[in-house]
């Protein structure tokens, strides 16, 4: 499957797991169409231009992507809701070619149909992301869900985007069910998900997994977020048997005993995902498949109002590495030196793996204009750095932003970055104008 931008990613297959769902859900109440909600219409459309250029040979090219976000809820006063998520992206010097076959290079990552019977309940046809599966990822098909007292059960059958164009492909077919749970405990929440899918390839089976979702504030101050995936299915030299596997563990929590101090600590364990059918040519590469396992911590403080100081450390290792990858790093903001106006940061981070260890030390200065919602920021960064444990390099990058927002409607933003080496020079403009429909 081909790896959308940032900002899609953001918007649409949003499976950043340091964000739990939003607790609004254990809010809800369940509410009928007796009488239709307001229709809401929201949307945005950007044109972005990447022009990177540097001193080495055919490495200068201009990138250009076009996106497209509508959601328009209860149209006309009823419960039917539509909402897209559209890309279009690509190289200056290769428009001959793509001019051809544009198709190739047009992207849907979200394109859906939905009918709200209730709050919790509703029929959803197209391409989309539930929320209370994100790790299943994106949904070629339908979605139904129905809520029933603390319980919201759902089921889906369709199939899962091309792998490799992130088209439609009704040969990688799917189907599942998961079920969901919202416990209240005064001012407090728990939301528990599991859900079990069956993918396939040309209607054979491709993946069979479990998942689990689990997130609370309970404890005060400190919420909780934990999730697990396994496989159920294998298939080696033909042979098919069913046997749990750990896929994926995650788990999270953050704990602020004030206003003006907090401690994140995370742990990781993840392997690689192995579909059985689409991959069976590289089986044999991928069945030693060791787990990578990795644990992440930081403290935040700010002393006073304006000052916020932080360091944050990881650790990560997997068996058949040469060596553990860690790292560990510190920040050093203040919010508005008087007179001045202007907010600056100190950072520095140290990073030691199996291929390259170094150190990164960086400064920027952020203010705001106070003219059409305008800032512009400044900073530098230099990094020295080994890899392969003998060559050891130096790199130096500036970098410049500008953006302002006109009546709210209109933003627009330029920023440039200069990496300088020894022997390299390169860098990248980037132009991005957002309207807001």
């Amino acid at each position: 499957m081909l790896v959308p931008d940032e900002d899609t990613v953001l918007a649409v297959n949003n499976i950043n797991l340091n964000k739990p769902a939003s607790y609004e859900t254990a809010q809800l109440k369940i509410r009928h169409y007796s009488s239709p909600d307001k229709e809401k219409f929201n949307g945005r459309f950007s044109v972005q231009s990447y022009s990177n250029y540097s001193n080495g040979e055919k490495q200068d090219y201009q990138r250009w992507r076009y996106t497209l976000s509508l959601s328009a809820k209860n149209i006309n006063g009823s419960p039917v809701s539509v909402q897209t998520y559209l890309n279009f992206n690509y190289r200056a010097d290769e428009w001959n070619i793509i001019s051809r076959k544009p198709a190739e290079n047009f992207k849907v990552y979200d394109l859906a149909l939905k009918y709200e019977i209730s709050d919790r309940s509703f029929l959803l046809l197209g391409r989309h992301l539930n929320a209370k599966i994100t790790n299943i990822s994106t949904i070629d098909g339908v979605q139904y869900q129905a809520g029933f007292g603390k319980f919201d059960a759902g089921v889906f059958a369709g199939s899962r985007p091309d792998y490799a164009s992130m088209g439609y492909n009704f040969k990688l077919f799917q189907a599942g069910f998961y079920l969901n749970r919202t416990d209240l405990f005064e001012n407090k929440m728990m939301d528990n998900t599991v859900a079990f899918v069956e993918q396939t390839n040309n209607f054979k089976t491709d993946r069979r997994l479990i998942y689990f979702q689990h997130t609370n504030n309970i404890i005060e101050n400190l919420p909780i977020f934990i999730s697990a995936e396994a496989d159920l299915y294998k298939k080696i030299n033909n042979q098919s048997k069913n046997e749990l596997s750990l896929t994926g563990l995650f788990v999270s929590g953050r704990y602020s005993p004030f206003n003006y101090a907090s401690v994140n600590l995370s742990y990781d364990a993840r392997r690689n995902v192995i579909y059985y059918e689409t991959f069976k040519n590289y089986i044999d590469d991928l069945i030693e498949n060791e787990m990578r396992q990795g644990l992440r911590g930081g403290i935040n403080i700010r002393p006073f109002e304006d000052l916020s100081v932080g360091i944050n450390a990881g650790y990560r290792f997997r068996k058949g590495d040469p060596a553990t990858s860690n790292d560990i790093g510190a920040y050093l903001r203040y919010a508005s030196l008087p007179l001045l106006a202007i907010s600056p940061s100190l950072s520095f981070t140290r990073i030691k793996g199996s291929y390259i260890s170094g150190n990164i030390f960086g400064v920027m200065i952020y203010r705001s204009t106070g003219l059409m919602n305008s800032y512009i920021s400044f900073s530098y960064r230099y990094s020295d750095y080994f890899y392969s444990r003998k060559n050891r390099a130096f790199q130096s990058s500036l970098s410049a932003d500008i953006s302002a927002s006109i009546m709210k409607l209109l933003s627009v933003g330029i920023g440039w970055e200069g990496i300088f080496e020894k022997k390299r020079t390169a860098g990248r403009i980037l132009i991005d104008i957002t309207a807001r429909l």
